[in-house]
């Protein structure tokens, strides 16, 4: 019922990454001017819908969620995260090293927001409650893994070894970041198999259907 995706943003060029540590670092690197965490900013959007009956909201829904556009299908909801990374260089003892890094993590969530008319039906309004705290709990799983993998950049640049000069310093750096992006993709993919979407979380509305993936 839910998606992902994925950005970042390399110094030099757009690339996708994600981190853990390959490389060990070398003693003659300095990282005294490296940020010790990522700064985090979160973004709320919402698109409407309506309706007094549990099948008119998950209509809506159907027709109003997010478009995955690799699949062509919508959902319920999604959170998108990105990470914006940057490094500065310097030569020491012939070689280039990373002398301090910074990453910034935007995490988009899309969700549903239905304005209870004054005659909805309370069990109604109780169980739209109760989808949306569920609904956000298994969103936040995902803005999690956005927030790690920000992490894990700013500690694989940080600890990547120094190179015999800083173009090569850039390929290692990129080729790094990219490699562990597709962990933390996976980690998204594998925490939607095992909560079936956030079914298992209890996002499922009405509470009696089958979700819709």
């Amino acid at each position: 019922m839910f998606n992902r995706q994925f950005a970042a943003l390399f110094l030099f060029s757009l690339v996708f990454v994600c981190a853990i540590s390959l490389f060990k670092p070398l003693t003659l690197q300095s990282r005294t001017n490296s940020s010790l965490e990522p700064i985090v900013n979160i973004r709320y959007r919402y698109y409407p819908i309506a309706g007094t009956t549990a099948s008119e909201l998950r209509s809506q829904m159907a027709a109003k969620g997010p478009r995955d556009q690799l699949e062509g299908r919508r959902y319920d909801a999604n959170v998108d995260w990105a990470v914006n990374w940057s490094f500065r260089q310097g030569m020491s003892q012939g070689q280039c090293a990373i002398r301090s890094t910074k990453t910034r993590i935007t995490v988009t969530y899309t969700l549903p927001q239905w304005d209870a008319p004054a005659h909805a039906e309370r069990s109604l309004v109780a169980e739209w409650n109760q989808y949306m705290t569920a609904l956000q709990l298994h969103e936040d799983g995902h803005k999690e893994h956005g927030v790690e993998a920000g992490r894990g950049v700013l500690q694989t640049l940080a600890h990547l070894p120094a190179a015999s000069s800083c173009q090569e310093l850039e390929s290692k750096a990129q080729a790094a970041a990219q490699a562990v992006i597709k962990a933390y993709n996976q980690k998204d993919l594998e925490y939607d198999r095992t909560t079936r979407h956030g079914y298992t979380q209890g996002a499922v509305f009405p509470p009696v259907a089958t979700v819709s993936r």
